[in-house]
């Protein structure tokens, strides 16, 4: 008897020891289900990978392509480049037998990372099954199209923004404080501590990084930016000393503060804020401030939804204040991320309605931003482009009576990428300004990068590559003011045909300057033909000419 009990015993305790394993890894699954679900990826993430090395490709090969599989789409989300492979080992365990989207997000992630040959066999594959998915066929066209998209020309130049950027930090989504360009402000994670508060060190469980705050920077009297500044005022008892190390709250989670947009006297500020309460993750808003004596006030939710679980961030205001942009994955949409809009009714925002034909797609469309002459720029993985976020910038399509039609066109290189380019902003009127892209950086980290477009176009008329440059802006006055900076220009913004025509005449103008909200296309068509037609007439003129070369030069004498 002893010894059958003591067999008993053991072979209980063996199969105690055999199921163990199997029991704790069903429950790690389930809590990384979990947090993938309320977006915590990068914890999620972690959970994935420790059960997936100890399951058996084998014995366990539905669940080992299922657990490799959500690894990728945390990855995916996160832009870190580890998602191919965990899309490769879902594939060696034929997860694509479950779910054939696992075709769709492994193209999209080899994309990313510039590998189109390999990226358009995982379209073509997802076709198969799918073959109206329009996210997969403007991915594969992207990739087929993608050599003869690098050899065309832009007349645009990118230089890395170095005064805003971080090693091992985010820094994204610039905008300027309303008409002010010598004041900036965006978001970051970087870790300068806020007067009055203890330095926030806790990671975020969504990406692993610290938290996300707003910073502001001027120019200084030498035109350079100067001391970046977390913004003041903003936070009111949720980032105060106590509660800013609140244990009660969730671990790793505290407010958060993304993308923001101004009215144009810079008063007015929108912008994306997550603050949990009691630990609960509200998801992401929009909040208001006002700034009065220099200072931003407690800020304020804006209600757009009756559904106060619909989260919404990423704002941006047309040029007269009258209509908000915004980004939500609120029903009604046509799926992931899209661009929404409201208009202001006297005395609140009216119900929100998704932008029209052509914008949204099943994929994010995210960061819009509207130019001062009324252009609508945002960024998207669902259209045709380089991998990743692309900008786009989309005009209304006015010969289509009675509905919204948008007409899209893809920023090319070097504004786009492969990796995420997004979050563009400009200087007032004109064509310069800065956008966000995270190219050539494998974890994901978002930097700044600055394009001049008056700048290129200056120095290929300077240095004689050109001999004679267009440029368009709101009014042609801001293109005309950055183009002369700029030594051997003679830019002049003109508006109808007799200046045209004399700036060349009597003034030997190189650089003709048209306003996109002044003249319309018919007549700067004309002024342009004349510009380039009309000889220089010297003489008398010569004279006038050389004293503006001489002030340039600072040899003027008069």
């Amino acid at each position: 008897m002893r010894y059958k009990l003591s067999t008993y015993i053991l072979l209980s305790f063996l199969v105690a020891c055999f199921m163990l394993p199997s029991c704790s890894i069903q429950h790690r699954i389930k809590r990384a289900d979990k947090k993938y679900a309320i977006g915590e990826y990068y914890i999620a993430a972690d959970i994935y990978k420790q059960c997936y090395s100890r399951l058996s490709t084998k014995k366990d090969r539905d669940l080992k392509g299922y657990v490799a599989y959500r690894q990728g789409e945390c990855y995916r989300a996160l832009n870190n480049t580890r998602a191919t492979n965990c899309y490769r080992n879902a594939l060696r365990c034929k997860y694509q037998l479950q779910d054939s989207t696992i075709y769709l997000h492994a193209g999209q992630a080899l994309q990313y990372q510039g590998k189109y040959k390999d990226a358009a066999k995982y379209y073509e594959l997802y076709l198969q099954s799918h073959p109206t998915s329009y996210v997969a066929q403007a991915g594969l066209y992207a990739c087929n199209k993608i050599d003869e998209w690098k050899k065309e020309t832009s007349r645009y130049k990118v230089i890395e923004a170095k005064v805003f950027n971080q090693r091992r930090t985010s820094n994204f989504a610039p905008m300027f404080i309303g008409d002010q360009t010598d004041a900036l402000m965006f978001s970051s994670n970087r870790q300068e501590k806020q007067k009055g508060t203890k330095k926030l060190t806790r990671p975020s469980n969504v990406t692993g990084q610290q938290l996300f705050q707003l910073y502001q920077t001027r120019k200084n009297a030498a035109g350079e930016w100067d001391e970046i500044e977390l913004a003041e005022g903003l936070y009111g008892e949720a980032e105060s000393e106590e509660n800013a190390n609140d244990s009660t709250n969730q671990k790793g989670s505290t407010a958060e503060m993304g993308v923001c947009c101004f009215t144009q006297d810079g008063r007015t500020m929108y912008f994306t804020y997550s603050k949990p309460i009691n630990g609960q993750d509200l998801g992401a808003k929009i909040y208001k401030s006002e700034r009065a004596s220099g200072e931003w006030g407690e800020a304020q939710e804006v209600k757009l939804f009756a559904d106060s679980s619909i989260t919404c961030g990423h704002p941006a205001l047309s040029a007269n204040g009258d209509t908000l942009y915004f980004v939500s994955d609120a029903p009604g949409g046509i799926g992931g991320k899209d661009i929404w809009m409201a208009v202001w009714n006297e005395s609140e925002w009216a119900a929100p309605t998704p932008l029209g034909k052509g914008i949204n797609t099943s994929s994010d469309e995210m960061y819009p931003y509207v130019h001062a002459d009324g252009t609508l720029y945002f960024a998207s993985n669902g259209h045709p482009g380089y991998g990743g976020l692309d900008i786009f910038k989309a005009v209304q399509d006015t010969t289509q009576k009675d509905t919204c039609v948008w007409i899209l066109y893809n920023m090319g290189m070097p504004f786009n990428s492969n990796g995420d380019d997004f979050g563009v902003t400009f200087a007032g009127e004109t064509q310069d300004g800065f956008f966000s892209s995270n190219r050539n950086d494998k974890k994901g980290y978002d930097k700044y990068e600055r394009y001049e477009f008056a700048k290129k176009v200056a120095n290929a008329v300077a240095s004689g590559t050109c001999e004679k440059g267009i440029l368009v802006c709101g009014t042609g006055i801001g293109m005309s003011i950055a183009a002369n900076k700029y030594k051997g220009i003679r830019a002049a913004a003109c508006s109808e045909h007799f200046s045209a025509k004399y700036t060349r005449l009597h003034n030997d103008a190189n650089a003709l300057c048209l306003g996109g909200r002044v003249v319309g296309v018919g007549l700067a068509l004309e002024m342009v033909d004349v510009f380039l037609e009309t000889e220089f007439e010297g003489g008398r003129h010569q004279r006038r000419v050389d004293q503006i070369m001489a002030i340039e030069a600072d040899t003027f004498e008069g």
